[in-house]
Formats: C-alpha cells, structure tokens, sequence
C-alpha cells in the first residue's frame, strides 16, 4: 500500500516557484516552438490577451483595491499547464536554474 507521502511528486513552495516564472516558461517555450501568440493561444484554448497579459505579467501586478494580487484564473493555468507538457521532446532551459528541462 503506498503512503500518502508517494503521491506528492513536488512541494507546494516547487509548485509556488513554479507558477512565478510561468510568464517566462510560456514566452521561452513560444520561442523554443516557434509559436506565435495567436497559434500558441490556438493550441492552449484561450484567447490572445489572455496570453498577452500573463506574458507581460500585468495579469499578476497587484490590484491596488485589493489585497491579493490579480491573476489567471486556475482554469487558464490548468490549460497551460497541460500545453506545456504537451510538448515534452521539446528541450528548453528553466529561467534562474541553468537546468534543463528535457523530457521524452
């Protein structure tokens, strides 16, 4: 029987690092795949300004009147998420590590 600790595969602090750098790892691997907004978009399922306004982080700029900082819904970066991975032969260096991400 596996324990509960087996199906935990990052920490919570990995997935948080993770999804900061989410506007760079989506515009490298744009570039890495010669993707245009609008085709990556395609791919993804959203539309272009959604894109647009993660990639340039104004999506994550806190909102004055509020207390937590604005952002893609947990919807748009499951859709993410999921187009990334889908590209798993693709091999692209992950910002601020110097480590690659090379999966087959």
């Amino acid at each position: 029987m596996k324990n509960r600790d087996d199906y935990y595969l990052t920490t919570y602090g990995e997935m948080a690092a993770i999804l900061e750098q989410l506007p760079t790892v989506v515009r490298e691997t744009r570039r890495v795949r010669r993707l245009s907004v609008r085709e990556s978009c395609e791919q993804i399922g959203i539309s272009t300004s959604t894109l647009t306004r993660i990639e340039s982080r104004t999506e994550t700029t806190p909102d004055p009147e509020e207390r937590a900082p604005a952002g893609p819904s947990l919807e748009v970066v499951m859709l993410i998420l999921n187009w990334l991975d889908s590209g798993r032969n693709v091999q692209a260096t992950l910002p601020g590590t110097g480590a690659s991400d090379a999966r087959e």
